[in-house]
C-alpha cells in the first residue's frame, strides 16, 4: 500500500488487520510513502504527513532532482528521525 497524499493510513492499514473478509483476500506486506521533496517544506510538519512516514516501512523521496543535495540529504534524515 502506498500512501500518497495527505491522507491518514491508519484506515486503510486497520482494514487489513480487522476486517475478515479483506484479510482473506488480500495481504499487506509493505505501507510505502510517498514523499515529494519538492513540497517538503509545506508538508514536513503536517500531523497526517507524520503518521504516514510513522506507519511505513519504505519511503520513496520523489522529485529530488529538483532540490539541492544537501536538502535531500536533510529529508531522508528527518524521514529516518520520524520513523525510528
Amino acid at each position: 500500500m502506498e500512501t500518497n497524499g495527505l491522507a491518514d493510513p491508519a484506515q486503510s492499514i486497520k482494514q487489513f488487520w480487522f476486517d475478515e473478509e479483506m484479510n482473506i483476500k488480500a495481504e499487506l506486506h509493505s505501507v510505502i510513502a510517498v514523499v515529494s521533496a519538492r513540497k517538503w517544506e509545506d508538508i514536513y510538519q503536517n500531523p497526517i504527513f507524520e503518521k504516514q512516514i510513522v506507519f511505513a516501512n519504505k519511503a520513496l523521496i520523489t522529485f529530488m532532482d529538483l532540490v539541492s543535495p544537501n536538502k535531500y540529504e536533510e529529508i531522508g534524515l528527518s524521514i529516518k528521525e520520524m520513523n525510528c
